[in-house]
């Protein structure tokens, strides 16, 4: 693998089967699958961990089979995350632009993210995921990425991902197999991990 090339790496720890598949990046940010790994799931129930030590035995040993047909090490995963536990739902947030020129800033797109997910949290739960979908300027919608435009009013449609703390039993599979998630494996593998939602990163 040269130097230049990235590998993204997706895992999904389901009630059947727990699946790794590995991807190198290419220039034009198309896909291209260099290995994937399978093992029959145990330690869950309709998508929750009820046995952490067996789940983490089946993510290992989806990612040796991963490793050996594709010659790469796995450092970090992208971990599907699905569940009741799971929910999801939109919000809205608002600010007024202040800045020189009415011009919206990097800024003032973060100010109106963390608006709209200023909502009560019922006790126990966390926010996983805080996905922007379609940004409003002066009531003029289907803008991607705000910054630069000018206005006096911000709005944002976000879609809300959260889940119970109490049932997040695939980060504690991770924690299980090594860090950083703490944990530690007779292995030394360890692996970052990234929730997803078939989503992307919160903010």
């Amino acid at each position: 693998m040269s130097k230049k090339e990235r590998i993204v790496c997706g895992l999904d720890i389901g009630t059947t089967k727990t699946c790794m598949l590995l991807a190198r990046v290419s220039k034009n940010q198309n896909l291209e699958v260099v290995g994937t790994g399978y093992a029959l799931s145990s330690g869950l129930n309709k998508g929750n961990v009820v046995d952490i030590e067996a789940a983490a035995a089946c993510v290992l040993k989806a990612a040796d089979e991963a490793e050996l047909k594709s010659g790469v090490s796995i450092d970090w995963v992208t971990l599907g995350h699905s569940g009741d536990h799971v929910q999801s739902f939109n919000c809205h947030g608002a600010i007024s632009i202040v800045g020189k020129l009415n011009q919206v800033t990097p800024q003032d797109m973060l100010q109106v993210i963390r608006a709209a997910k200023a909502i009560p949290m019922p006790p126990g739960r966390d926010i996983l995921h805080i996905l922007p979908q379609e940004f409003f300027l002066d009531n003029r919608g289907g803008i991607q990425n705000p910054v630069g435009l000018t206005g006096s009013r911000l709005d944002v449609n976000v879609h809300v991902v959260r889940y119970r703390r109490r049932d997040n039993g695939h980060r504690r599979v991770l924690e299980k197999i090594g860090p950083p998630y703490l944990g530690s494996a007779d292995r030394g593998r360890s692996f970052y991990a990234r929730h997803c939602h078939g989503d992307a990163d919160a903010y």
